[in-house]
């Protein structure tokens, strides 16, 4: 589609930090769930109900 390989691009963008669903989801106030439809429960378990636990 044009767009580089994300290897090419995030060596491009270094400062965008990849972090585990768990991290992602205790460091966040909101959470935003964009996985495909048949992975979110399973990044949502992966997230920890403890993170998610009163958050948007």
């Amino acid at each position: 589609m044009g767009n580089p390989p994300f290897e090419r691009w995030h060596a491009d963008h270094d400062q965008v930090r990849l972090d585990t669903f768990e991290a992602a989801a205790a460091f966040g106030e909101t959470v935003v769930n964009t996985t495909d439809g048949e992975q979110s429960l399973t990044a949502l378990h992966a997230g920890g109900a403890a993170n998610l636990n009163g958050k948007v």
